[in-house]
């Protein structure tokens, strides 16, 4: 999902270099960095896929080139970013090198997933048709200024391969190849699906990462050589339970569930039941609409649960990677600040890329809820607003 706000507050992996290496130098050092840590455990890659209930997919057509960062593109992204964040917060927004079939300047093409339906000739004028469409209100009939009608899009199922390579160099290597690879196997067994790259959808350190739609599945650690066996276990309505790295529609733990209950992972390695969890006290706090008191299961990155309870500002987009900075905090109290973790190298890196940063400015995907920080109050620059989300539902949960 992208970053959203007045300025996007995602960024490009950085790395260091010195003025006097040479362009072709800085190439291989970027290319060399990406890949030379490939190992990753599986406590990390199960449940990597950031909760939502919707993939809105922006059609650009192959000959598009993609920014770092999405929001860039065109003012369309950036507007719809920020509208689902207000109004539709549980859904995801990518670019896709399908065709746009708009004849309207400065209009797209959306593909709304589950439902497969494809919403034509969508302006920065008719966002709030869109929104009004996924919020299960009536629009406005086109001959009125509305949208056409949406209509059901072509294909079994739909591929997306992240592809972004302005974004992670491992993405344009990887996905690139993979994502022919794919179109390629399909074209040989006549099957009616869609292959299309994809802009970033989290988790860079995965690639080559697939979505498979409408079912909602993410897959990652893929290769060309693994295209066959991709498409032959969904060919058979089948999950490949080894690639699998979660779903549409579910949450982290739920996530997690399913791949223990069909992987046949013990169940020391499942996570632990809500009941079992202590819990901290943590306030978030925006300029807008002063301070909101949660309930944060220990264990927890500050980022998770601010996401649990929708608060405004922190987006996460990254996954909690250290990809971007967009759940950037600041922690006012030194008593607290003081009991934080050490700022790593990478951390310290995204943070040059925060809006509003400070002396006490920290990544809250980093900070872990513990007891110690029991009252914690973090400062959110990028908040628009804190809403009540699912507060009680999920005080209700970790209390229970």
């Amino acid at each position: 999902m992208f970053c959203v706000g007045r300025l996007p507050i995602c960024a490009v992996r950085r790395i260091r270099i010195t003025a006097n290496i040479s362009l072709p130098q800085r190439t291989a050092l970027r290319t060399t960095r990406a890949f030379g840590n490939s190992a990753k455990s599986l406590s990390d890659f199960v449940g990597s896929v950031n909760p939502h209930s919707r993939h809105l997919a922006l059609c650009t057509g192959r000959e598009a080139e993609w920014p770092a960062q999405a929001v860039a593109y065109h003012p369309i992204v950036s507007e719809l970013a920020l509208q689902l964040r207000m109004h539709s917060a549980e859904t995801k927004l990518t670019l896709i090198d399908a065709p746009n079939e708009s004849t309207e300047p400065d209009a797209f093409d959306v593909v709304v997933f589950p439902d497969k339906l494809k919403l034509r000739s969508v302006s920065v004028e008719k966002i709030p048709e869109l929104i009004a469409f996924l919020n299960g209100k009536k629009m406005k009939p086109a001959s009125a200024g509305g949208l056409p009608s949406p209509r059901v899009i072509p294909g079994e199922r739909w591929f997306l391969v992240c592809i972004h390579g302005a974004k992670d160099a491992r993405c344009g290597e990887k996905g690139q190849a993979l994502r022919d690879a794919l179109f390629a196997e399909i074209a040989t067994r006549q099957m009616s699906a869609r292959v299309y790259g994809t802009s970033h959808i989290g988790g860079h350190k995965w690639a080559g990462n697939v979505i498979v739609l409408p079912d909602g599945d993410y897959y990652g650690n893929l290769s060309t050589e693994d295209a066959r066996a991709l498409i032959d276990k969904v060919g058979a309505g089948e999950v490949w339970w080894d690639k699998w790295r979660g779903r549409m529609g579910l949450d982290e733990e739920q996530m997690r569930e399913l791949y223990a209950k069909n992987s046949g992972t013990s169940s020391a390695e499942t996570p632990a039941t809500a009941a079992s969890i202590e819990t901290i006290k943590v306030s978030y706090k925006t300029q807008y609409n002063g301070s909101r008191e949660v309930v944060a299961p220990v264990g927890k990155s500050l980022m998770e649960v601010a996401k649990s309870y929708d608060i405004s500002g922190i987006e996460g987009t990254c996954g909690g990677f250290m990809e971007c900075a967009s759940c950037h905090v600041v922690i006012d109290d030194e008593s607290f600040w003081k009991r934080l973790p050490p700022v790593r190298d990478q951390e310290e890196d995204m943070l040059e890329y925060a809006v509003g940063r400070q002396d006490r400015s920290r990544l809250s995907c980093q900070i872990k809820a513990s007891l110690d920080l029991d009252g914690i109050e973090l400062f959110v620059p990028g908040g628009l607003q804190l809403t009540s989300g699912r507060a009680e539902e999920l005080s209700e949960k970790w209390n229970n």
